[in-house]
Formats: C-alpha cells, structure tokens, sequence
C-alpha cells in the first residue's frame, strides 16, 4: 500500500507539470503583445529598397532629358559657328569651292536637324533586368532557434505566469473530471 502511495503522489506531481505546462502554452499562445526587431529590419530595407528605386526611375529621366534637350543645345550652337565661319570666309573673301559645298551641306544638316525636333526622338527604356527581378528570391524569411531565443520566450513566458492559479484551478477541475469518468 506504501508503494500505492508513493505512484499516487507521482501522478499527483505529474499532473502539476501538466497543469503549469499547460498553463505556460494558454499564456504564450495568448500573448501577442512583443514585436519582432525583424519586423522593423523589413521595413527600413522596405525603404531602402523604394529609394534605390527611386533613384534609379530619377536617373533615367535625367537621361531622357539629357537626350530630348541635347539637339535643342547642338543645333543652335552649330548654327553659331556656321554664321560665324560664314561671315569670317565672307569678309575675308577666303572661300573656294570646296568651302562653299561643305557650308552648304552643314547649312542642309541644320535645316534638317530642325524639322527633326518637331518630333520627339525615339527612346527606348529598357527595363528588361528589373523585369527578371525575383521579388520572392530577393528577401524571405527563415526561422532560427538559438538558446537564447529560447531562454528569451522562457522569460517572456514566466513574467505573464501571474494568471497561473486561475488555470491550475481550471486544469485540476477538469483532470479529476476525467479521472472520476475513467474510474467509473
């Protein structure tokens, strides 16, 4: 009969564990209330990634500006150093045939550089690289279990363990529940 007693009061300390391990599991299910640094560390590379973006989309319109402005600022300076040239071979009569031919031929280039800016030039954005970006490859997530995560979330655990008595009540009603129901 002493031995019957002494697996009773195992059992009995057997079910204080499962009542406190329960009652652990309800609060750490239960508490929602710490945020993961690794939420704020998506965040900045969030914005960091938007800017990089940003600046990329920023530096390909300088470039088409670049190109829409460049015939704009070429043609009136060739316009200048053609007049300039013009009226020097003229007031020096320094001119031959050749001259005049080649003067002719960068007078026609002009004109026709001028009815081209009537139209926009063809530019192409090639976005063929940032099309192939694998977004889901480029960040993810993994789960990393260290002891200190673990010692971490035990602490965590045990300051909320102040609702324990509530649940330990709960858990003993419900255990001699099923005890009285399996003795009958």
């Amino acid at each position: 009969m002493d031995h019957r007693n002494q697996l009773k009061n195992e059992i009995d300390r057997v079910f204080e564990e499962c009542i406190n391990l329960q009652g652990n599991i309800i609060e750490a299910v239960e508490r929602n209330d710490y945020q993961s640094p690794v939420l704020a560390t998506i965040d900045e590379w969030e914005k960091a990634t938007i800017e990089k973006v940003k600046k990329a989309a920023e530096q390909a319109r300088r470039q088409v500006v670049t190109i829409l402005n460049t015939k704009r600022v070429e043609i009136p300076n060739e316009f200048k150093k053609l007049t300039e040239e013009l009226v020097q071979r003229k007031e020096s009569e320094d001119f031959v045939e050749h001259d005049l031919t080649r003067l002719k031929e960068k007078l026609r280039q002009l004109d026709e550089n001028v009815k081209e800016l009537a139209y926009p030039p063809a530019i192409v954005l090639n976005t063929k690289l940032s099309d192939q970006i694998s977004w889901q490859r480029l960040i993810y997530v993994q789960e990393k279990f260290t002891p200190s995560a673990i010692e971490q979330q035990s602490l965590a655990i045990n300051e909320y363990s102040f609702r324990k008595p509530f649940f330990t009540d709960y858990i003993r009603s419900k255990l001699f529940i099923l005890q009285d129901e399996n003795h009958e």
